[in-house]
């Protein structure tokens, strides 16, 4: 379980960090409400709003997995590949970086999948 918190605690940072920095696009670009139109603030909204939508669901299954008995590699390897995809598709959403975004977009769509079968896995073991 402790694995789990670590990339908890990582992936906590990680979004932390990217409303960091929409607060910093919004005061340099001296947006009050919404995103008044503005494409910096637009996609600093979207790296964090991403980053977002994927983590919610997809940090509580490594969570269960790791309660199921899931090996301390395999939490590792999920943990590590959700994080990276993340900070990929953040770095391509900021710096328009199709190739990162898609990367990031990617990695974490399968874990999409992986992740749920994984625990299907470690139940039907039980």
């Amino acid at each position: 379980m402790t694995i789990a918190a670590l990339y908890s605690a990582l992936l906590i940072l990680l979004l932390t960090v990217l409303g960091l920095n929409v607060s910093r696009t919004r005061i340099r670009e001296k947006v009050a409400f919404g995103d008044g139109g503005n494409r910096p603030l637009q996609g600093a909204q979207r790296a964090h709003l991403n980053a977002l939508e994927q983590i919610i669901p997809l940090l509580p299954m490594l969570w269960i997995i790791a309660w199921l008995g899931g090996s301390p590699w395999s939490i590792h390897l999920l943990g590590i590949s959700l994080f990276v995809s993340r900070v990929l598709h953040a770095i391509g959403m900021l710096q328009r970086n199709f190739l990162f975004r898609r990367l990031g977009a990617l990695i974490s769509f399968v874990l999409g999948i992986v992740m749920p079968v994984w625990i299907l896995v470690l139940l039907a073991m039980r």
